[in-house]
């Protein structure tokens, strides 16, 4: 199997909630692929959520504060697992949408990965620095990616 690596990557330092204004889900009805999709008013210090399934036409809302919690495998709001999820003799490793998968792809697959101080000196809190030591490894590039590439050719 021809495997294609990116020649670099530069962490920009995204956080976690970058992700976060769409998470994909594992319908608890049906279990397709669903969307939890964030429906900010402008100004509202509360928000809106909505869960809706295309296969079983789910749709559920649910209304709360800012929920900046980084749980790994599933979504902040109604607490379902995420449908992006990679397990390896590793360890697991989740994505809360397409972008997110992507920009882990854009990373494992990349032989140089570029990190510098921001203006406020290194930080810890980016997605990147975020991911598990075994992500992380030259040696499980190529698991990785094919999972990667596994999960994408499913949806």
């Amino acid at each position: 199997m021809l495997v294609l690596y990116k020649t670099h990557f530069k962490d920009d330092f995204r956080f976690c909630w970058a992700f976060a204004d769409e998470f994909v889900v594992i319908c608890p009805r049906c279990a397709g692929k669903a969307r939890v999709l964030t429906r900010q008013k402008a100004n509202e210090p509360k928000q809106t959520f909505q869960l809706v399934c295309p296969d079983c036409g789910l749709s559920q809302s649910k209304t709360a504060g800012p929920a900046w919690h980084c749980h790994a495998d599933r979504d902040w709001v109604f607490g379902l697992p995420l449908y992006y999820t990679i397990t390896t003799s590793q360890g697991q490793l989740c994505a809360f949408n397409e972008a997110h998968l992507q920009y882990i792809e854009d990373f494992v697959s990349a032989k140089n990965r570029l990190r510098r101080r921001d203006q406020h000196g290194w930080a810890n809190q980016s997605q990147i620095s975020r991911l598990p030591k075994w992500v992380k490894l030259a040696k499980n590039r190529a698991l990785i990616l094919a999972k990667i590439r596994k999960l994408k050719r499913i949806v």
